[in-house]
């Protein structure tokens, strides 16, 4: 059975994950760092994934004197998104709510608990009952994606607020959440003031920037985002409703939105007094206005022996489908 070509493409790698929209019925994908293939450094060049090997795996050809053929390990591998399918990354445990007894002032604020039973970097947290009354606390009903764990001591949330956050005792509860559906409304941790918008999420997310070919000609549009900022204790109240197209990815729970907010009031965190002031908080959002679901995705991890490469490694794409000779 032959392969029949779909479409190619290439990207210059910045070290982060990467998503590569492709139609329906993909039967193979493959990357080859071509950097890597010329340079004949000891990392992996060659990147391969089928259906049968299922989400988060995939093979790699590694330079290391004679060519080594080996399976990536779980997690490095290729994850094939659908738009109209919720995605797991981490196993459904934990479900019930764990207790937590304090929660610092931090930017990226600290969670004590003595139980992180089922938490790793990655997972990702609801908080709730975190105030006194719960209304009042920022944190509650946001998915909080988990970037350092103490073992049943504390855990650091991954986002950056312009300021942290005031929140009596923090006792309350948590749980880990799966199954949450790439094109969901995602939480914006930070805004800054900029002719192109740099927009942090509370959690990673799955958008797709545009693309340009050699002589800056979009190829590819990406995806038109939209936000929610309604409630002035966040301050850049000028964004609300309105939207633009992701520009690039600077991290992987990062946006560069086309928006120009250099005029715009500066975005901040509530304090628990503030919300009790005005007696009630809507946290500030945003989701894509024009996902595609007619295209799938091939989300490729970053890494110097990930399908999507270390920075500044060209990696050049292939995605095909086995058709009958």
């Amino acid at each position: 059975m032959a392969n029949s070509f779909i479409t190619s493409g290439s990207f210059t790698a910045d070290g982060n994950r990467k998503l590569i929209p492709v139609p329906y019925g993909v039967d193979k994908f493959t990357v080859t760092n071509n950097t890597i293939l010329i340079s004949g450094a000891a990392n992996a060049f060659y990147f391969e994934w089928t259906p049968a090997m299922g989400q988060g795996l995939g093979y790699k050809i590694t330079n290391s004197g004679a060519p080594v053929y080996a399976g990536l390990s779980a997690g490095n591998g290729f994850y094939f998104l659908d738009p109209n399918q919720p995605i797991v990354f981490t196993p459904a445990t934990n479900v019930a709510g764990v207790a937590t007894t304090a929660i610092s002032a931090a930017t990226s604020p600290v969670v004590s608990t003595g139980n992180t039973t089922g938490l790793s970097v990655g997972s990702i947290v609801r908080l709730y009952e975190t105030a006194v009354p719960a209304a009042q606390s920022s944190m509650n009903g946001i998915d909080w994606q988990v970037s350092s764990v103490v073992t049943n001591t504390s855990f650091t949330m991954e986002a950056v607020l312009p300021n942290g956050p005031t929140v009596s005792a923090g006792a309350g509860f948590y749980r880990i959440v799966t199954n949450l559906p790439p094109w969901r409304k995602y939480f914006v941790a930070n805004v800054t003031q900029a002719a192109t918008a740099t927009v942090t999420f509370t959690t990673d997310h799955f958008f797709t920037a545009q693309t340009l070919d050699a002589n800056g000609n979009v190829t590819f549009s990406g995806d038109f985002v939209t936000f929610l900022v309604e409630d002035p204790l966040n301050g850049m109240t000028q964004l609300n409703n309105v939207g633009g197209y992701v520009l690039s990815i600077p991290a992987p729970n990062q946006i560069v939105v086309g928006i120009n907010t250099t005029a715009f009031t500066a975005f901040s965190w509530p304090s628990q007094a503030a919300i009790a002031a005005q007696g009630n908080y809507t946290p500030a959002s945003a989701s894509v206005s024009n996902a595609d679901i007619d295209l799938l995705y091939m989300v490729l991890p970053g890494g110097a022996n990930n399908p999507a490469g270390a920075t500044g490694n060209l990696m050049i794409w292939e995605a095909s489908k086995y058709a009958n000779t």
